[in-house]
């Protein structure tokens, strides 16, 4: 057959792939049946394969290709040729009898491409790769391609496939209903991690012959999977994995490894992102083994929280956990401020290398019947929760108050909590099994401020505490049941309850806040001290079983941080001399009375400069403020009026 155009504006697939051995659909057998089904229909016969840059679009075509040249089809589609468009060399002239047009030769030299492939139908299959670029993307006015394809296809003269993403479909195809309904979608969703290990080893011939036999082994292309996936996160599999795995031969190639090694994988990460080896290297292998103790030194007063969240990670590592779901599922209960969310991105720090690895929503934004559309998308369009897990999917999913979400995302929450997985709008799976989600509610924060009192007088035997405390739970339990659905409490895995924070343990917070303060000053020549009735002055201030740590922030913030702001800007000339501030109080502690109800005396706040550093000795005064010693006599919130004695004269 003489087909002079298509020689010279397409690419033989068939004999392409009889060059390069093909084997990148070996594993995408669904898709590919899928594929053949749908250029065997009587109607209806173009399929139009969507999906991500780098899924693999073109090559189910080459595999299709492949197997016509190994008569795996069915008889219909034996002796056919795939032609792959070339649309960038449209606007060339091809020879003397081209016509120009104002737009070029590119109408021209399309309308005797389809004439050859009407006239060879039963031997010719026309494949166009980005076939928005037909449709007026990237042209310049006129008539774009499209209206010359759709007579054509709705007279079934042409053997058709065309490949595009999902951006470009939805912009560019999908307006044109007369063409969009010629064509069957085929979604061509990002192959699995397994997929795509089959996928590397059948290649890995390849790699060996250009790289004199360096060897390769399965868990380094697992590697090459995982980290791709962790740090090529605007990109798919297997095309990311496949960038890796050059880039890892290329580096072993040059270091003289007659093997890959990890490292290798790890510095063909690096060239790519610019992340150091060190972070990389622990992204690996987590530090879970001191979790409890880092936690512990980040989140204070909340020992039996901290001990839960431990143990349930550690199952995950330890293989114990499903594999086809979440990492972990939690739901954080407590009043405002009493370390939830210090919580989460301590683990996103820990486990996932950074505290940017915590994605989080607040769930107040999606109460009305919209919110699921707007997390999973609509219309094509990419939704907040899958597109952000899909950018980063090794993450803390932190979905805070939860109890104002809409009840259809609570059903949405339970599918990925059961499978794992979901999928968009656009109809693509979104993989949640590499993270933890973490959700956060107010709910029974009265049980558990109450918990104190309705334990006290109890007795302190095992059994006693042990039946306390699963009254306790269940009375919380009750309390969630009374927004949420009981499925929906019951299958969340881990119900973790934090303590209300008393004056204990905003001193413990205080001591973090305030070398935090310290440290700031020291970049400015100063140093900082506060006298022990100043610490106390300052955390009754701060102590607010409601709202947990964040009134003592704001006092130091507004109080102190601010006032000694000001009076740097204010008396700049003054302070370059200043060598220390000193925060005391003036005024007396709250006296005994009946009822108690004074809480802070006469008290406030006093400061004074001093042009001299401070001692070892005040020091280690101020680290003493903090000891157990100092804490308990600060607990003692009132004092006795003073005894005023009478001398009298004889």
């Amino acid at each position: 057959m003489k087909t002079p155009y298509l020689n010279y504006f397409c690419e033989n697939l068939n004999n392409y792939v009889k060059t390069y051995k093909h084997q990148n659909a070996i594993s995408r057998k669904e898709e590919l049946s899928t594929l053949i089904q749908t250029l065997l229909h009587v109607q209806k016969n173009t399929p139009m394969i969507i999906g991500e840059a780098g899924v693999g679009k073109t090559d189910l075509v080459e595999g299709l290709a492949q197997m016509i040249n190994n008569n795996s089809v069915p008889p219909l589609l034996t002796n056919y040729t795939i032609f792959s468009l070339q649309v960038g060399l449209l606007d060339q002239k091809m020879s003397d009898d081209s016509e120009d047009t104002q737009l070029g030769y590119f109408n021209y030299n399309l309308e005797q491409i389809l004439k050859e492939c009407k006239q060879n139908n039963d031997r010719i299959i026309l494949f166009i790769d980005e076939f928005h670029t037909l449709m007026g993307a990237n042209r310049h006015g006129g008539m774009d391609g499209s209206q010359l394809l759709k007579p054509s296809l709705a007279r079934g003269e042409l053997h058709l496939i065309g490949a595009t993403t999902f951006d470009e479909f939805y912009e560019y195809v999908e307006p044109d209903r007369a063409l969009q309904r010629r064509l069957d979608i085929i979604n061509l969703a990002e192959p699995s991690k397994k997929q795509t290990l089959t996928i590397l080893k059948n290649n890995l011939t390849t790699y060996y012959n250009h790289y004199n036999n360096i060897q390769c082994d399965d868990g380094i292309l697992q590697l090459c999977i995982d980290l791709s996936i962790r740090y090529l996160t605007d990109r798919f599999l297997p095309d990311k994995a496949f960038d890796i795995l050059d880039a890892a031969f290329a580096e072993a190639y040059i270091n003289n490894h007659n093997q890959i090694q990890e490292l290798d994988v790890e510095t063909a990460i690096y060239r790519k992102t610019g992340i150091p080896l060190q972070n990389i290297a622990n992204s690996l292998q987590p530090q879970i083994a001191d979790l409890e103790q880092q936690l512990h030194k980040n989140i204070l007063g909340q020992n039996e929280a901290i001990s839960q969240i431990v143990k349930s990670i550690d199952m995950f590592f330890a293989g114990l956990n499903d594999a086809s779901k979440p990492k972990d599922v939690f739901l954080f209960l407590g009043t405002t401020g009493v370390g939830k969310t210090e919580v989460a991105k301590t683990l996103a720090k820990i486990l996932f290398g950074a505290e940017d690895n915590m994605v989080r929503f607040d769930m107040g934004e999606y109460t009305d019947k919209t919110a699921v559309n707007k997390l999973m998308g609509e219309h094509g369009q990419q939704g907040l929760l899958t597109a952000a897990i899909r950018r980063r999917p090794y993450c803390i999913l932190l979905l805070d108050e939860i109890e104002k979400a809409d009840s259809a995302v609570w059903d949405l929450l339970l599918s990925i909590i059961d499978d794992g997985e979901i999928k968009d709008s656009r109809g693509r799976l979104v993989d949640f099994t590499n993270s933890i989600i973490i959700m956060t509610s107010n709910l029974a924060s009265e049980t558990i401020k109450n918990k104190n009192a309705w334990e006290r007088g109890s007795s302190d035997s095992p059994e006693e505490k042990k039946y306390r405390e699963t009254l306790f739970r269940r009375m919380v339990n009750n309390d969630l049941k009374t927004v949420f659905r009981p499925e929906f409490v019951n299958r969340i895995p881990n119900k973790v309850i934090f303590n209300v924070l008393g004056k204990k343990e905003i001193v413990q917070i205080s001591k973090k806040y305030i070398f935090k303060l310290i440290d700031r000053l020291k970049k400015q020549g100063i140093d900082f001290t506060i006298s022990f009735d100043a610490l106390d002055y300052l955390t009754d201030l701060g102590t607010d079983v409601d709202n947990g740590a964040r009134p003592l922030q704001h006092v130091l913030d507004e109080e102190v941080t601010g006032y000694i702001a000001k009076q740097i800007v204010s008396n700049k000339n003054e302070f370059q001399k200043v060598k220390t501030v000193e925060l005391t109080v003036s005024g007396s502690r709250p006296f005994k009375t009946e009822d108690e109800s004074d809480l802070y005396g006469t008290r406030s706040f006093k400061f004074s400069a001093r042009l001299t550093n401070l001692s070892p000795t005040e020091i280690v005064n101020r680290e003493r403020l903090f000891d157990e010693a100092s804490i308990q006599k600060m607990l003692q919130k009132h004092v006795d009026k003073p005894k005023i004695e009478l001398n009298i004269k004889k």
